[in-house]
C-alpha cells in the first residue's frame, strides 16, 4: 500500500533531512528521466524538470476540470510518462487515481461501474477492445465524463462522446521529453475542436510547423514537422549530447520528429510521425491517412501501415489489419477499395491479417517492430518468388 510506502520512506530519513533536501530543490533541477516509448526507434532518457512537470500537470489537470469529486482510472504502468504524468496532475487537483495492472476491457468497465470513475487514459488500442467487447452494454459506465491521451481518430473520439457519453473528453498532443503535453483542448471548447484537433498551445510553450526539407516556418493548413520550445521542454537527454545535437536546433527550438499542421484558429492537427512518411515514387505519404482509409472499410478494426522497400518505386506501403470478429474480407477486396478511392501511389502493395498487436506499456503500438517485421516477412518471399520465375 502507500502507507506502506510512506512508512518504509520514513523510517530511512527522519523529517528534518527531508525538509533540508525538499529546500535545497530547485525548479530547474531534473526531477525525472522518462525513457521514450521506442514505437518508432530506440528509447532515450529525457531529463525533465521540478517546474515544469508541475506547471504543466496543474494545466493538464485544469483542462479537464479535475477536482475533489473525480476518480481517474490508471490502466497503464506508472513508471511510464502518461503514468507519471497524471498522478502529478490528480495529487495538484485532489483527486482519487484507481490503479489497475493493465487495460482489460472487462476489468475497465468492472472498475468503472464500481468506483463511478469520471475519467481515464485513452489511446486508439483502447478504444477499439471496448468496442469489440461483447458485455460493454451490461455495465454502468455513465459516471465517465472526461479523458485524455494519445491522439485518437476523429471516429473513435466521437464513439467515446456519443457512446459512452464522455461529453467532456478532451485531445491533447505531447512526448516524454515536454512534461506532458504540448497543446490541448479545453472541456468547453466546441466539440469539433476536441474530435479533430490535438489543441492550442499550454501555458508558457510554443508551437511551430516546419517544412521537413528546407526547415522553412509554414503557415497555417499546412503540414510538416512540430517543432516546440517553451519553459516545459526537458533539459535533454541523459548521458545524449549526441541525441541533443539532432533534436534542438541553434534557436532551441526542440524538433518532435511529428507531422502536424496549425488551424486558422491555431490548434494542431496531429498527422503522424516523420519517420513514418513514406515516399512511394517520389510522393511524400503520411502513413496515418493510409491508415484512416482503410479503417473505412466495413469489418476493419484497426489499421496500421509502415514502409516496405521496393526496387521500382524505392518504397510501398505494408497493411496490417485486424478485422472485427464477425468480419470476411479478402486482401484483394481491401486493395481493390483502395484502389477506387484513393491515389495510387498511396496503395497498399502488400496486407497482412492480425490478431494481436505488439504493444508499449502505454498501449501503444510498437511500429518499429512491425516494420521489421513486414520486412522480413518480404525477405523471406523473395527466394520463393524467385524460384517460381
Amino acid at each position: 500500500s502507500f502507507a506502506a510506502i510512506e512508512a518504509a520512506g520514513k523510517a530511512l530519513l527522519d523529517d528534518g533531512v527531508l525538509e533540508q533536501r525538499v529546500a535545497s530543490v530547485k525548479p530547474g533541477d531534473v526531477a525525472q528521466i522518462l525513457y521514450t516509448s521506442g514505437t518508432t526507434s530506440f528509447p532515450k532518457g529525457a531529463m525533465v524538470c521540478h517546474g515544469p512537470l508541475l506547471q504543466n500537470n496543474a494545466y493538464a489537470a485544469d483542462c479537464m476540470g479535475f477536482d475533489t469529486t473525480d476518480k481517474y482510472l490508471s490502466c497503464v504502468p506508472l513508471f511510464t510518462a502518461t503514468g507519471t504524468f497524471y498522478t502529478i496532475a490528480l495529487w495538484l487537483a485532489g483527486s482519487t487515481m484507481v490503479i489497475t495492472d493493465q487495460f482489460n476491457p472487462q476489468i475497465f468497465c468492472e472498475t468503472v461501474e464500481r468506483e463511478r470513475i469520471t475519467g481515464s487514459y485513452f489511446v486508439d488500442t483502447i478504444v477499439q477492445d471496448l468496442k469489440a467487447y461483447p458485455d460493454r452494454d451490461k455495465y454502468d459506465l455513465s459516471s465517465l465524463r472526461t479523458g485524455s491521451g494519445a491522439p485518437l481518430p476523429t471516429a473513435s473520439f466521437r464513439w467515446l462522446t456519443e457512446t459512452i457519453g464522455m461529453k467532456e473528453l478532451v485531445s491533447a498532443y505531447g512526448l516524454s521529453e515536454t512534461s506532458n503535453a504540448v497543446v490541448r483542448t479545453r472541456c468547453e471548447d466546441p466539440l469539433e475542436k476536441r474530435a479533430i484537433t490535438s489543441g492550442r498551445p499550454c501555458d508558457g510553450v510554443h508551437v511551430r510547423i516546419i517544412d521537413i526539407e528546407t526547415g522553412e516556418v509554414l503557415p497555417h493548413s499546412r503540414v510538416g514537422e512540430i517543432c516546440v520550445s517553451g519553459y516545459t521542454i526537458m533539459k535533454g537527454y541523459y548521458k545524449r549530447p549526441d541525441e541533443d545535437a539532432k533534436t534542438f536546433d541553434a534557436e532551441g527550438w526542440m524538433h518532435t520528429g511529428d507531422l502536424g499542421e496549425l488551424d486558422p484558429d491555431g490548434y494542431l492537427i496531429y498527422r503522424g510521425r516523420v519517420k513514418e512518411m513514406i515516399k512511394p515514387g517520389g510522393f511524400n505519404v503520411a502513413t496515418q491517412e493510409i491508415e484512416v482509409f482503410l479503417k473505412t472499410y466495413a469489418g476493419v478494426r484497426q489499421a496500421v501501415v509502415v514502409g516496405v522497400p521496393d526496387a521500382r518505386l524505392g518504397e510501398v506501403a505494408y497493411a496490417y489489419i485486424e478485422l472485427q470478429d464477425d468480419a470476411h474480407v479478402t486482401e484483394q477486396a481491401l486493395i481493390q477499395y483502395c484502389k477506387d478511392n484513393i491515389a495510387s501511389y498511396k496503395v497498399p502493395r502488400y496486407v497482412e491479417f492480425v490478431t494481436e498487436w505488439p504493444l508499449t506499456g502505454s498501449q501503444k503500438i510498437k511500429k518499429l517492430e512491425l516494420k521489421a517485421r513486414a520486412e522480413q516477412t518480404l525477405q523471406a518471399r523473395a527466394p520463393q518468388q524467385a524460384e517460381a520465375t
